[in-house]
């Protein structure tokens, strides 16, 4: 059994289009709650960790739900009143929740996606049609991480030189060193992208006619996931454009059910489940 990040690029590619799509084209809390959980599960079976932090994206998911309540007094079941006669309603609490979930889920899926999604992958599966937008994707992917790490080293070299931003005893002197500092660093970022550029050019990169290697096989597991995983996610797509979907928060709450809303959830709980399953299988 093959852990997922092991898998065909273009059935990882195909996996995160789906269940992108599948969690941003609804607020049904049912859809929601079922991304949200796999999202988080995948994240911890493929070893990595959320870009924003566990405890500061759950503060920003309380924060998305509890701002929209305060800020919007749309509904009809008034909870408490605040600041006079402003309204706190469910239906506003209930719309600001299911926006944080989808907020939530997102971002932990897009962490699972920069997690599997390597340069090598994209270069693969798009170096040949489009291969100034790979390259350039490939650089933004890991502009990040490479950058941070740089910015880092930076500032520590100027500390250890005296000329540190902490290090200054009145607002001036740091708004001045962090100016430098940041010419500095957005000097370098530019350099190393034209270098980039040039060794690229050098290779014969882009060129028509040119061969490239690789290591990517498309045996019949992968093609048998591909079309299992087409096939969920098809079928979850097909029921949410029938109405498993729909949801109203305004003036009160109505959320479809029916025979459609579960097929979909069964489907989306089938299709978002293959990481976590092929890498506790594997263990």
């Amino acid at each position: 059994m093959r852990r997922f990040s092991q898998l065909h690029p273009a059935v990882n590619l195909l996996f995160f289009v789906l269940v992108l799509l599948i969690t941003m084209l609804q607020l049904h809390p049912a859809f929601l709650l079922v991304s949200g959980l796999w999202a988080a599960l995948s994240l911890a079976a493929l070893g990595g960790k959320s870009p924003l932090g566990v405890r500061t994206l759950l503060v920003l998911m309380l924060l998305i739900a509890l701002g929209n309540a305060l800020l919007n007094p749309a509904g009809e079941t008034v909870l408490f009143t605040y600041l006079g006669e402003r309204t706190f309603t469910l239906e506003s609490l209930a719309w600001g929740g299911s926006a944080a979930v989808l907020f939530g889920s997102v971002v932990t899926w897009f962490a699972c996606f920069h997690r599997v999604m390597t340069g090598e992958k994209l270069m693969h599966l798009f170096g040949r049609l489009t291969p100034t937008l790979a390259l350039l994707f490939c650089m933004v992917l890991r502009f990040v991480p490479e950058f941070s790490r740089q910015l880092r080293t930076l500032s520590q070299t100027r500390s250890s030189l005296g000329l540190g931003v902490e290090q200054c005893a009145t607002l001036t002197q740091k708004i001045s060193r962090a100016s430098t500092q940041l010419a500095a660093f957005l000097s370098l970022a530019l350099e190393q992208a034209a270098d980039t550029a040039n060794s690229m050019r050098s290779r014969g990169y882009g060129l028509p006619g040119r061969s490239s290697y690789t290591t990517f096989r498309m045996d019949g597991f992968n093609a048998a996931l591909l079309a299992v995983m087409a096939a969920l996610g098809g079928l979850t797509l097909v029921s949410l454009a029938l109405g498993a979907g729909v949801t109203s928060y305004f003036p009160g709450i109505a959320l479809a059910s029916g025979r459609w809303l579960w097929v979909g959830v069964a489907a989306e709980c089938l299709l978002m489940g293959v990481p976590v399953v092929l890498n506790w299988k594997r263990r």
